[in-house]
């Protein structure tokens, strides 16, 4: 909580700017951008796993920046993100219409 108040015409250009996620966000993502290059180019590997490392570090980023805006740690974040892939994984192997 802020100890005063925060003009609107300030919140209303950071919204405009950013979307719905805030500045750390912001560069978590882009964290995870650089992070997914650097794999992909600096380590000798084919180019399939190239591609996956890449993925990898891009998935880092997304979900630090994505975990903040649930209100929730990473951890309980993953954990979460698990337990929905793994049921509707579930729900399609069984049939489901």
């Amino acid at each position: 909580m802020r100890a005063w108040p925060v003009p609107p015409e300030i919140e209303d250009a950071r919204e405009k700017f950013l979307g719905p996620l805030g500045l750390r966000q912001f560069l978590y993502a882009v964290a995870g951008f650089v992070l997914g290059c650097f794999l992909a180019f600096a380590l000798p590997l084919p180019l399939v796993l190239r591609f996956c490392n890449f993925l990898l570090g891009l998935s880092a980023g997304a979900v630090l920046a994505l975990a903040r805006p649930c209100g929730m740690d990473c951890d309980v974040f993953l954990w979460r993100l698990w337990k929905w892939w793994r049921s509707r994984r579930k729900f399609y192997l069984k049939g489901g219409e």
